[in-house]
């Protein structure tokens, strides 16, 4: 399963009328397409509604036909252009392009680098939405990440942030305690040096463990937000 991602940024969904648009800013279930390759470095495009995507005559995109004959309007030729970017041409000899309003035209006949005739093919894996059924869950982060996504990362933020205030109010607590007790004398000095070092000693390690939980999430958001395009996902597929 693929999802397709434009140079705009944002992937072909497949509705359930057979409309194509090209405006999603991230892949749920209605964005991924069964792929199946054929001879020639052909394929086929399958929706989630399980039809076929298709290139018409007039230039238009559907994704409402049940089967996809041999040499047919559902068969697209990939012209691979490495990183798991293609071009794809279909039987019409036209190449299928992403536009900035949203939607997708089939009627290009040329497909120069980088332009918006590149399609990178983005492999499902388990940070989607697949299989939470076919509605288009709302965003409330600008419509950038999924919901459950976005509120994981703000409750680990929180949690980060408040193992930082706590450390940094023991290490506050404990030094003054520290200094004082190490120039005191007698029970002063192990009633206030005592305490102090507790305080800042747990305050100490509690900051650590909060600037590593924040390395860490830092870390791992920047490997989550790498181009899912350099799993290289399409020079692995069998013919």
């Amino acid at each position: 399963m693929v999802a397709l991602r434009s140079v705009h940024g944002k992937y072909l969904s497949a509705q359930p009328d057979g409309r194509a648009m090209w405006d999603r800013p991230w892949a749920s279930t209605w964005e991924y397409f069964q792929v199946e390759r054929r001879h020639n470095g052909k394929i086929t495009l399958k929706g989630a509604h399980g039809m076929y995507l298709s290139a018409q005559l007039d230039g238009s995109v559907q994704i409402n036909r049940g089967a996809a004959p041999p040499s047919g309007w559902e068969e697209f030729t990939v012209e691979y252009r490495g990183n798991n970017v293609v071009c794809l041409r279909s039987c019409h000899g036209k190449y299928l392009s992403a536009q900035q309003d949203g939607t997708a035209q089939w009627n290009r006949d040329h497909a120069p680098r980088g332009g918006w005739e590149d399609i990178q093919f983005v492999q499902q894996d388990g940070t989607d939405q697949a299989a939470r059924g076919q509605q288009q869950p709302a965003t409330n982060n600008g419509g950038t990440q999924p919901p459950d996504v976005a509120a994981a990362k703000s409750k680990r933020t929180n949690v980060m942030n408040a193992l930082g205030v706590i450390g940094f109010f023991l290490l506050i607590l404990g030094l003054p305690l520290l200094i004082i007790g190490s120039i005191s004398t007698g029970e002063d000095n192990l009633a206030m040096l005592i305490p102090g070092a507790v305080m800042f000693g747990i305050g100490a390690f509690v900051t650590v463990v909060a600037a590593a939980i924040g390395m860490g999430f830092g870390k791992r958001a920047t490997t989550s937000e790498q181009d899912p395009a350099s799993k290289n996902w399409w020079e692995g597929q069998p013919e």
